[in-house]
């Protein structure tokens, strides 16, 4: 399987191709330059602009930044829709889990203020590629202490590691160990095509990524 990878969920983009789960070839991408030179960036990629050979579009689903998952999931609906080809969007948090390893994990991507993007999830075998994390809490945004208590006050075990990437500067305040992780667009891709394959494409007309919160500019305008 041949799958055209597209994170815009952080700071920095990645574009890149994957076959067979392993990265061929990938590049860095402003965001918000996406949707204007999406069709160079692809041809820098070694993708035909009609997107023929691509079996898959593995499309970074969110929580994250704002604008970038907005940017990211108009230019994988638009090519969806366009040119006929399949995508699936997968969850930033499971895919953080992923990219850690085995265990019970709270992974947690930082929002803005005091705030993360979290869950919980149990991974049993990270190097299967088949494997996907089971969720034990669903994604959420708190400060360190509503975390602390939502895990507490639930019937859950305790997460054995607090697993953040390695992009973010700083981590909530945890009583749990901590790991650092990248994020390898391979895993995102693996993830993509094993939705795919049990669940099928996402429907470009209805995909919407996971905000979880709202943005700080609505923030902004509630308080009004």
């Amino acid at each position: 399987m041949k799958t055209l990878v597209i994170d815009t969920a952080f700071r920095g983009g990645r574009l890149g191709v994957a076959l067979d789960g392993e990265i061929s070839v990938e590049r860095e991408v402003e965001a918000g330059r996406l949707e204007s030179e999406t069709f160079v960036i692809l041809m820098r990629l070694g993708v035909p602009p009609d997107l023929s050979g691509i079996d898959l579009m593995a499309l970074s689903g969110g929580p994250g930044s704002f604008t970038g998952l907005k940017i990211g999931a108009v230019v994988a609906k638009s090519l969806s829709f366009l040119q006929k080809v399949p995508f699936r969007g997968v969850g930033t948090l499971p895919w953080l889990s992923m990219s850690h390893g085995n265990g019970i994990l709270l992974p947690c991507i930082k929002s803005h203020a005091d705030k993360f993007y979290w869950g919980m999830y149990e991974v049993d075998n990270a190097a299967d590629s088949t494997s996907i994390p089971k969720e034990i809490l669903p994604p959420q945004c708190m400060n360190s202490s509503g975390i602390i208590e939502a895990i507490r006050n639930a019937d859950v075990p305790e997460p054995g590691t607090v697993v953040l990437f390695n992009g973010d500067p700083s981590g909530p305040e945890l009583p749990w160990p901590v790991n650092k992780t990248d994020l390898p667009l391979s895993i995102l891709a693996k993830l993509a095509e094993t939705s795919f394959k049990a669940e099928g494409s996402d429907d470009p007309m209805n995909y919407t990524p996971l905000y979880v919160a709202h943005s700080q500019a609505e923030e902004k305008f509630k308080g009004k």
